[in-house]
């Protein structure tokens, strides 16, 4: 049974390319969740950085298609972004109607009982604890982000004082940095995070026998 996840805004942060990460299920986006990633786009850092990545793989779809009634999805569910489904009547009077978390709630709690989807389940996929909590106690299907779980034995995070920085021109420069390798087959995929709020991405080519990888930033 194909299901209809409704994705909020920090998984979308958390991973800018989550859309080919549900195989054959449906996606619905809340038009709410679009506003957050575009206030979002011009902050410094990795916020700013998979904001704008989110926007640019969700507008990929969108090119000659209508979002509201739903495209195409490589893994054969839809996607569509949801502009209603905001009613608060059936909802407890405790909960603050004027925040964003509780109207994705109202949506999805909406969403769970229309007859439109009845043939699915409509689960919330959220990384926001105090939200997961809320869905929970209000009897709707929640689930945490695991797409970008990687075996813990192929994932290493380290931190240091960067030493040089560029191909050519080699300077050096005193910044903290912090980085994570995700090993696949015979490659090392290396995400380099500085404190000046930039990103940079290394692919290295090593030998699966050998004890330590040598890369330079």
């Amino acid at each position: 049974m194909q299901k209809n996840y409704i994705i909020d805004t920090n998984v979308m942060i958390h991973d800018p390319y989550f859309l080919y990460k549900f195989e054959d299920n449906h996606i619905t986006i809340p038009l709410i969740c679009i506003e957050e990633l575009d206030k979002l786009k011009s902050s410094s850092g990795y916020k700013g950085y998979h904001a704008r990545e989110a926007l640019r793989v969700i507008n990929k779809f969108r090119q000659g298609n209508n979002l509201e009634s739903g495209v195409d999805l490589p893994g054969g569910g839809k996607l569509r972004v949801e502009l209603n489904q905001l009613d608060f009547t059936d909802l407890p009077d405790a909960i603050d109607r004027t925040k964003n978390d509780n109207k994705i709630l109202a949506m999805v709690w909406n969403m769970s009982r229309n007859p439109q989807y009845a043939n699915m389940r409509t689960i919330l996929v959220s990384k926001d604890l105090a939200m997961s909590i809320k869905a929970d106690s209000l009897g709707i299907t929640v689930q945490d982000y695991q797409n970008d779980k990687v075996d813990i034995q192929k994932l290493y995070d380290g931190s240091g004082m960067s030493i040089c920085h560029s191909c050519r021109s080699r300077k050096f420069i005193k910044e903290d940095w912090s980085f994570r390798i995700f090993l696949k087959r015979h490659y090392a995929i290396i995400t380099i995070f500085f404190t000046s709020e930039t990103m940079k991405t290394k692919i290295i080519r090593f030998w699966r026998k050998s004890k330590e990888i040598k890369w330079y930033l």
